[in-house]
């Protein structure tokens, strides 16, 4: 599987592929890397085409990092049309969601279906459990020099799991230090900044009158933060599909891949239809 360069005004974002089929985009959120994904994208493969890549300034992505979140939604567009090249299932996994979110009300026609896995989507209208301790904790070492100390107080703030613990600290060691890897660019996304990662400067109503059929997974064993945001939006959308995936946290990717990829699978092969607001239950 060769990593190819897409290139675009100001960046090369790097990707690869794999599998054939339909196409099915991966979004990734405040850290990426081949292990962070983990055997998603294979199982995946077994029926879809997978285009994987990695947003401006991250990992093997050229250009500079920024905290406008306008750049990735661009960024996306130019994969989907010129990579994919036909409308794709996209898949956006945390803050890699809200770009997908976006990318969906800005350009439909180049989606067949959304399926996010618990994005921060207008995170700051909730900033409870923690929130702003974390960005400002993040803020402090990142300001002292310590970047990848900063990146990982954040992401053991988003990974923190109700049963305890958090999905940071649980995964691998060849994951963490992709994320950590990630740091600089990470860092960035959560400068302030009136089109932020977060998504404040696209309204609910713009994805709630979005034509493209939406999937939102939770995990179960996630902080109660994304439940709350889910709640949100669920209110304004009432034909979103909610799939919960047992036994996993924000990091449910590694925790649970066959249950990720089977909902996926689902949006996928079922583009047209809107599912009314009912709680799926993955099978495994």
């Amino acid at each position: 599987m060769n990593t190819q360069k897409l290139s675009l005004d100001g960046a090369r974002l790097a990707y690869d592929e794999r599998g054939s089929g339909d196409p099915v985009v991966l979004v990734h959120g405040a850290g990426t890397g081949s292990a962070v994904w983990g055997a998603v994208p294979a199982m995946l493969a077994e029926d879809h085409r997978v285009i994987r890549y990695d947003r401006r300034g991250f990992l093997r992505s050229e250009g500079s990092p920024t905290p406008d979140a306008r750049r990735h939604v661009a960024d996306l567009a130019a994969v989907l049309e010129r990579v994919a090249r036909a409308p794709a299932t996209v898949f956006g996994w945390s803050s890699g969601g809200n770009v997908a979110l976006a990318l969906a009300t800005r350009r439909p026609d180049l989606v067949s279906s959304v399926v996010v896995l618990e994005p921060p989507f207008h995170g700051l209208r909730r900033p409870r459990n923690g929130l702003i301790p974390a960005l400002l904790g993040a803020k402090v070492r990142q300001v002292r020099g310590r970047r990848r100390e900063a990146a990982a107080h954040f992401f053991r703030w988003a990974g923190v799991r109700r049963s305890g613990g958090n999905s940071f600290d649980d995964a691998p060691a060849e994951v963490r230090e992709e994320l950590l890897d990630c740091a600089e660019a990470m860092l960035a996304e959560l400068d302030p900044h009136p089109a932020g990662i977060l998504m404040h400067h696209v309204k609910a109503g713009e994805v709630a009158a979005c034509p493209v059929p939406l999937t939102w997974l939770l995990s179960e064993d996630s902080g109660p933060w994304y439940e709350q945001l889910h709640a949100d939006m669920q209110r304004r959308i009432p034909a979103m599909r909610t799939v919960r995936i047992e036994r996993a946290g924000h990091f449910a990717v590694l925790d649970r891949p066959g249950a990720v990829a089977d909902a996926i699978r689902e949006a996928a092969v079922a583009p047209t239809r809107r599912v009314g607001a009912t709680d799926g239950r993955s099978p495994r």
